[in-house]
């Protein structure tokens, strides 16, 4: 009963997390409803109690639309947080992703410019087997005249002039080899140079995602602190109310206190009133 009459029953201790001020549990808002109800089903009996229940349901109302808007804010707010970690790990992945394409990347590029200097080589190489090609075909002319005129070639013309053939097969094959390593890592590299253009697109949206996110994260702690601001108003507004109806509850039982002595000497005079009554009667009948 004295916790129905005492309205600082229908707050809570105060907890903190992230800043935001969560002031009834859900635990508290039961007690709230049991102790509004037992008030009201107690203030049908008593005269006394049904005085204070048109400030009691007030205080109740605004209590019950305090904790639907915190609790409103606060899953916000946690939704908030959760969207804006995912988000951090999607954009920390997505710049450690480009970074590993980086160096892939680098790597790349190193090679090429080893196949670019190995074709350099493979070019001066073929070059010169041209220019030797080149000086041996005059030669070879100059052979087949030879023949023409019944004269032979020797041992080591014909060998010099198979050997310089086949290594002019070898330079060919060796330079074909390189130009389709090069053209397989130009293909890479044009990969390579997409999957960078995309890594660089999931990045930009990441962190246009972060920046969305940490906007409503902003606005979601404005909202709480601006009702956290409401609350403290409304509890002082709780707390002046309870100070108020105690002051009425100290003036009834003064006023109580006050018709109990009036009614302690209206008895007393009552009880004179009836003794004069007697003895009057009595002298009357004396006499």
């Amino acid at each position: 009963m004295d916790s129905i009459r005492n309205p600082s029953a229908f707050s809570s201790n105060e907890n903190e997390e992230n800043s935001v001020k969560i002031n009834l549990s859900q635990h508290s808002l039961d007690e709230i409803q049991n102790l509004f109800e037992t008030f009201v089903e107690e203030s049908k009996i008593d005269r006394v109690l049904s005085r204070f229940l048109p400030n009691v349901v007030k205080i109740y109302e605004s209590l019950q639309k305090v904790l639907k808007n915190e609790a409103d804010l606060y899953n916000k707010f946690l939704i908030c947080k959760k969207n804006l970690n995912e988000i951090n790990m999607k954009y920390a992945q997505a710049l450690k992703l480009s970074n590993i394409d980086n160096k892939a990347k680098t790597d790349l590029l190193e090679e090429l410019e080893k196949a670019w200097n190995q074709t350099s080589v493979a070019k001066s190489k073929e070059n010169r087997a041209l220019e030797t090609i080149d000086s041996l075909k005059l030669e070879i002319f100059n052979l087949s005249k030879l023949v023409e005129q019944g004269v032979g070639l020797s041992v080591d013309q014909e060998y010099n002039l198979i050997e310089i053939l086949k290594e002019k097969e070898r330079i060919l094959s060796e330079n074909t080899k390189l130009n389709e390593e090069i053209l397989e890592l130009r293909s890479d590299m044009d990969i390579l140079a997409k999957k960078d253009d995309e890594y660089k697109r999931v990045i930009e949206e990441s962190k246009v995602q972060v920046n969305q996110a940490n906007q409503e994260l902003l606005g979601c702690q404005l909202e709480i602190q601006k009702l956290t601001r409401k609350n403290v108003q409304l509890e002082e507004e709780i707390e002046n109310q309870h100070r108020l109806n105690n002051l009425k509850e100290s003036n009834l039982n003064k006023s109580n206190q006050g018709n109990q002595i009036l009614r302690k000497e209206t008895c007393k005079l009552e009880a004179n009133v009836r003794e004069v009554q007697l003895i009057l009667e009595k002298n009357r009948k004396e006499s």
